[in-house]
C-alpha cells in the first residue's frame, strides 16, 4: 500500500537486576528454546548503577549484575505508516514486539535462564539478591507480563525499505528505489530480515557494496557518453 512499510523489525530486550557486593564480570552466551527461530542471547553485565534505568526508574547506587535477554531472530513484524502527505509529520511506528508465539516463548525462556544463572552458587558468596522482577514473578504469564511492561528496544531496527523484487520491496538488488531514478537507500532499512548479529557490521558491508555499485554505474554512464 502507498505510504505503508511493513516488515519493520527490531529486537526486544528485557532484563533482571541483582545486587552483589562487587562489580562482578561480564558474560555473554546463547540459548535455544525449541528451534533456531527462538534462539536468544543472554548478556550479564556487572557494575555499579549510578544512573536511572529505562522504565524502572532510579536504581540504587550499588554494585550488581544485570542480565539482559533478547531474541536473535524475532518472528513478529512491525509497521511504519505515513499519517499524511506532509513529509514533516512523524510517521506512526509500531514495533509490534512479542506478537508472535515463538518470540514470547524465547523471551520467557531467556528470562528464566537468566534467573538460574544469577542464582547460581558462583554468585552466592557475593551477597546477591534479586531486585527486579523479584520472587513474585514465577509463572510464564507473569514473566511475559514483566517483559511487556519493562522490556525495551535494542535499537536495531531494520527492514522498513527492504531489498527485493516483490511488491513489498522498496529497493531493488542494487539498492535503487523502485520507480524513482537516481535515488538509492543504503542503510539497515534495506535488510529483508533481522540479522542475528549486531546490525553494525552488515550495514558497513552494504555500504561498501553500494559504493562499488555507485562507482561502477557512474563509470558506465561516463563511458557511454564518451
Amino acid at each position: 500500500a502507498d505510504g505503508v512499510s511493513f516488515g519493520a523489525d527490531d529486537l526486544h530486550v528485557a532484563g533482571i537486576w541483582a545486587h552483589t557486593d562487587n562489580a562482578g564480570v561480564r558474560i555473554s552466551g546463547y540459548g535455544i528454546q525449541g528451534n533456531e527461530e527462538a534462539a536468544f542471547q543472554v548478556d550479564i553485565t556487572g557494575g555499579p548503577w549510578p544512573r536511572p534505568a529505562p522504565i524502572l526508574g532510579d536504581l540504587p547506587t550499588l554494585c550488581g549484575q544485570y542480565a539482559r535477554v533478547w531474541q536473535c531472530r524475532p518472528e513478529a513484524r512491525g509497521s511504519v505508516l505515513a499519517k499524511s502527505v506532509n513529509p514533516q509529520e512523524a510517521p506512526a511506528i509500531d514495533p509490534n514486539y512479542l506478537d508472535h508465539e515463538v518470540d514470547r516463548a524465547a523471551i520467557i525462556a531467556g528470562l528464566k535462564l537468566s534467573r538460574q544463572i544469577l542464582h547460581a552458587s558462583v554468585f552466592k558468596g557475593s551477597g546477591g539478591a534479586e531486585i527486579y522482577p523479584g520472587k513474585d514473578v514465577q509463572t510464564d504469564d507473569e514473566w511475559l507480563d514483566y517483559a511487556y511492561r519493562y522490556g525495551s528496544t535494542v535499537y536495531h531496527p531494520v527492514g522498513t525499505c527492504k531489498m527485493g523484487t516483490d511488491r513489498q520491496a522498496v529497493v531493488d538488488p542494487e539498492l535503487r528505489v523502485h520507480g524513482v531514478a537516481g535515488l538509492r537507500v543504503v542503510d539497515a532499512s534495506v535488510f529483508p530480515k533481522m540479522t542475528s548479529s549486531n546490525t553494525n557490521a552488515p550495514t558497513l558491508m552494504i555500504a561498501e557494496k553500494a559504493a562499488d555499485m555507485i562507482l561502477a554505474a557512474a563509470e558506465s554512464e561516463a563511458n557511454a557518453a564518451a
